[in-house]
C-alpha cells in the first residue's frame, strides 16, 4: 500500500484509500508532510499549522500523533495533539507556539478556531482519516467548516481514507477534491469504477483515461507473513506495444549506457547490481555491435535486466530512464520476454522499441503564466539548439487540481533521438524565471494520443530542488 499512495502524495496529487485500520496507512501520509513543510517558509507568530490531520476519536488521534512524533524528530518540526484529554489552556499554549502539524477530533480543533487559538491561513496539507467514521460520528460540518477556511489558492492538498465507500462519504470528497488518484487496500468492495463514481468534473478526462493509472488495487500478499503491498491492477507499460501477447514485463532494455567500444569487464555487472536496488533481480545479459559499424552509437551496447517481478521492473524504468551515466542518458524500454528467451538481443528497427524522442518539460512556467506566444518560443529555441521539432504541446491546469509544479506541462517532440537526448542535458536543472526546470523523457504513444496528464506510477518525480516555495 505504501508503495502506491507515497509516490502519490509525494507528486503532490490528491489521494482517496479505501483500507481497513491497522496496516501503516499513518506513514504514509505524515511522511510525505513532512517533506511539504520542510518546503516552505517558516511559520510566523500567528500562523496556524501547515498540516492538520483530523480523526474520529481520541483514541486514532494518539496513536497518529505517536507516528508523527517518531518521525519529525530528525526534522525539528513541531506538533501537538489537540482531544478531550488535555485542557483547553494547554491546548491554547502548545497551538500559539507554532506548530506545523496538528493533530486533532474534528469537534475540538473547531472550539480552537472559534476562539482563534489558531487559523487555517497557513494550511496547505489536510489529512482526514477516518472520513466514514467521522461522517457517521456527525462531524461533516466541522470538516466543511475547515475546508472552507483552507487557503483556496490550488495550494492545498489532500488525503482521505475510508473504511467504507458510500454515497455519502463519495459525495463530501466530490465537494473537496479534484481528479483525485484512488487506491483500495485488502478486502474493501469498492465501485466497480472508483473514479467514475467520484463524478469527477473535468469534461476532457474521459472515463477511459480515468482508468489508466488513477484506480489501483493494492492487497496483501498472501503467501508472505509480512504486509508486502502488490498491485493487482496492472498499469500500463510503456515502450512496448500494449497488445504485445509475447510481453510478460519483467524484462528491461537499458541502451545509451555507453557507445561501442566502450564496454568494460564491470559494466554488466554494475548495471545489475544498481537494477537490484530496485527488487530482486534474475540475471543480466549484453549485446553489443562491432564498433563501427551501422548502428547508431546510442543502440550499439544494450543490457537486459530480467526482474522476478513485473512491478519491480516498472520502478526500475521510472528510476533510470534518463538518468546520467557519465556523459551519456540511459534509455530504457521494457523488452519483448519472448524475444529475450529466444536470445534475440540484436537491434531490430521493426521489432525494438522506439529511443526517446519527446521530452516533457515541468516548472518551466508557473499556471496562469502560459500566453499565446509560449509555444512559438519554445519551438524557436529547441529548432535553433537542438534540431528539427516535429511538434509542440503544451497542458496547463489553472484550477488547482494539481500541484504549482505539474499545473504547466510542455512536451516537445524531436525529429530524432540526438535532439531530444541533448534537449534533456541541457534543459534539466536550467534556472528560468527564478524556476528549476525539469525535463525528462515522455512516452511517445501517449505524446500522440494526446494523453499529456500526470500519472505519478509511471514518470519521475519532481526533485525537491525544483519544488516551488508557496508563499503565504
Amino acid at each position: 500500500m505504501q508503495m502506491v499512495v507515497l509516490p502519490t502524495l509525494l507528486s503532490g496529487r490528491d489521494c482517496v484509500l479505501l483500507t481497513d485500520t491497522g496496516i501503516g496507512k499513518s506513514l504514509s501520509f505524515v511522511a510525505p508532510a513532512v517533506i511539504h513543510i520542510n518546503d516552505q517558509p517558516m511559520l510566523q507568530p500567528g500562523d496556524g499549522p501547515i498540516a492538520l490531520f483530523l480523526c474520529p476519536t481520541r483514541e486514532f488521534v494518539k496513536q497518529v500523533h505517536e507516528i508523527t512524533t517518531r518521525y519529525c524528530r530528525a526534522s525539528r518540526i513541531k506538533h501537538t495533539e489537540i482531544h478531550g484529554d488535555l485542557t483547553r489552556d494547554e491546548q491554547i499554549k502548545e497551538l500559539q507556539g507554532a506548530c506545523e502539524i496538528v493533530v486533532a477530533v474534528p469537534g475540538r480543533i473547531n472550539e480552537m478556531l472559534d476562539i482563534q487559538a489558531t487559523n487555517c491561513t497557513r494550511l496547505t496539507y489536510l489529512v482526514l482519516d477516518g472520513l466514514d467514521r467521522m461522517l457517521e460520528l456527525g462531524f461533516e460540518p466541522y470538516l466543511t467548516k475547515i475546508i472552507k477556511a483552507m487557503r483556496q489558492d490550488g495550494a492545498a492538498q489532500f488525503f482521505v481514507s475510508c473504511a467504507e465507500w458510500t454515497d455519502k462519504e463519495c459525495n463530501f470528497v466530490n465537494s473537496c477534491m479534484k481528479n483525485p488518484v484512488c487506491i483500495t487496500f485488502g478486502d474493501i468492495e469498492p465501485p466497480i469504477d472508483l473514479n467514475l463514481a467520484m463524478k469527477m468534473a473535468d469534461k476532457n478526462y474521459p472515463p477511459a483515461k480515468r482508468q489508466r493509472g488513477l484506480t489501483f488495487e493494492v492487497k496483501k500478499e498472501e503467501e508472505n507473513d509480512d504486509k508486502a503491498a502488490v498491485l493487482q491492477q496492472r498499469p500500463p507499460l510503456q515502450g512496448i506495444a500494449d497488445e504485445d501477447p509475447d510481453s510478460d514485463g519483467t524484462v528491461l532494455m537499458l541502451r545509451n549506457c555507453v557507445g561501442p567500444g566502450e564496454v568494460d569487464d564491470d559494466l554488466q555487472n554494475e548495471v545489475q547490481e544498481e537494477c537490484g536496488k530496485f527488487g530482486p533481480v534474475v540475471e543480466s545479459m549484453m549485446f553489443a555491435c562491432a564498433a563501427g559499424g551501422a548502428v547508431p552509437s546510442e543502440e550499439a551496447v544494450r543490457i537486459f535486466v530480467r526482474f522476478e517481478q513485473r512491478e519491480v521492473c516498472l520502478r526500475a524504468f521510472v528510476a533510470l530512464h534518463g538518468r546520467p551515466f557519465g556523459k551519456r542518458l540511459v534509455c530504457c524500454n521494457l523488452y519483448s520476454s519472448k524475444r529475450y528467451e529466444a536470445l534475440d538481443l540484436k537491434p531490430n528497427a521493426t521489432l525494438d522499441p522506439p529511443m526517446p524522442r519527446v521530452v516533457m518539460l515541468r516548472n518551466m512556467v508557473g499556471p496562469g503564466d502560459v500566453d499565446d506566444e509560449l509555444e512559438d518560443e519554445i519551438w524557436e529555441e529547441c529548432v535553433n539548439k537542438y534540431g528539427e521539432v516535429v511538434d509542440v504541446k503544451i497542458r496547463e491546469v489553472a484550477d488547482g487540481s494539481v500541484c504549482p509544479e505539474e499545473a504547466v506541462r510542455i512536451f516537445v517532440k524531436f525529429e530524432d533521438t540526438e535532439g531530444t537526448l541533448e534537449a534533456v542535458r541541457d534543459l534539466n536543472g536550467r534556472l528560468f524565471n527564478g524556476r528549476l526546470v525539469h525535463c525528462c523523457f515522455y512516452d511517445e504513444k501517449r505524446f500522440d494520443e494526446k494523453d499529456l496528464s500526470p500519472e505519478p506510477l509511471f514518470e519521475p518525480p519532481i526533485p525537491p530542488s525544483c519544488k516551488v516555495v508557496v508563499q503565504a
